[in-house]
């Protein structure tokens, strides 16, 4: 059987990932085994986007990498409360999506958490945080060696509101991900960086 490998992104919306679809959509014939490397998944719920995330992983259709949204945490205003709702609904989904892979799929399967931009360590006159430089990473799942990378976040004592900077690179943690996944020369992909190992992937 002949595998046919689709690199481009591809939006999931609960529709896709057939036969019919991937013939239409990529020309693929039918006696084609379609592989997957980057799905990004949407979802009215992060418990439904998780969920939809490991049945596609379940499906073993191929699939290398998932790409997951999740928004709410740009608190300029009420931090406390919003960042504690959205902390919880971030961990229920997190700890679902691992208890839905079974034990036989967690070995192979890491979950990388970023944000888009940190936040700043001093709040604001709302009660909230403004857009800062440092952020908290956290890997899960089979490639994870655990424990913490970095230290405390270097808090500047000049800045508006006392900006965090970051004790690693994100890009490092990144390229010994894409290691683990098994692609060839992963530091190349951040061509203008040198890499710097974490350790925050087994090898």
């Amino acid at each position: 059987m002949k595998t046919h490998l689709v690199p481009e992104r591809v939006d999931y919306d609960g529709t896709q990932i057939h036969s019919l679809w991937a013939y239409r959509k990529f020309g693929v014939q039918g006696d084609s085994l379609v592989a997957f490397t980057r799905v990004v998944v949407g979802g009215s719920s992060p418990l439904g986007t998780v969920k939809t995330a490991a049945q596609l992983i379940k499906a073993k259709v191929g699939l290398r990498f998932v790409n997951i949204d999740m928004g709410g945490f740009d608190t300029h205003t009420n931090s406390k409360g919003q960042l504690h709702d959205h902390a919880n609904e971030a961990a229920g989904a997190l700890n679902a999506f691992f208890q839905d892979l079974g034990a036989e799929l967690r070995p192979f399967v890491s979950l990388l958490t970023t944000t888009e931009f940190g936040r700043t360590a001093g709040e604001n006159g709302g009660q909230g945080t403004d857009h800062g430089h440092a952020q908290g990473v956290m890997v899960l799942g089979g490639g994870s060696t655990g424990g913490v990378r970095g230290g405390d976040p270097i808090i500047g004592t000049s800045g508006p509101d006392n900006e965090t900077k970051g004790t690693n690179d994100l890009r490092d943690v990144l390229t010994e991900g894409l290691t683990w996944l098994g692609v060839r020369n992963a530091a190349s992909v951040f061509a203008d960086h040198r890499f710097t190992p974490v350790g925050a992937f087994k090898k």
